[in-house]
């Protein structure tokens, strides 16, 4: 049995997904813009809830570093229902569409 996620089988999605990126990934000399070459294509792919969003002006390897708000209030609304931390996602006025360090939210 694998341990990664089979997209392809939406029957055996059952989990939510917070996708917090930098803009683009080097791969060898080459920079790549993962929004186009993967972060929308798993979008699209996840039947269930999700949020996928873009850190402006940091890189793949920042991120780790950067995310860490919104990372703890998506596990804390999810796993907990703390419903304080899902206003960070969702309702009248998400706090993730009004900050301007993110881009590309979905």
């Amino acid at each position: 049995m694998s341990r990664w996620i089979d997209l392809s089988d939406r029957d055996k999605q059952d989990s939510t997904y917070f996708i917090a990126k930098g803009k683009n990934i080097t791969v060898g000399a080459v920079e790549k813009d993962w929004w186009v070459t993967g972060a929308k294509v798993l979008f699209d792919a996840v039947t269930s809830d999700k949020v996928v969003a873009l850190r402006a002006g940091v890189d793949h390897g920042q991120m780790l570093y950067c995310a860490d708000g919104y990372v703890t209030a998506w596990f804390m609304w999810q796993l907990q229902g703390d419903q304080d931390a899902a206003k960070a996602f969702i309702g009248e006025n998400p706090e993730i569409l009004d900050n301007a360090m993110y881009q590309n939210i979905l």
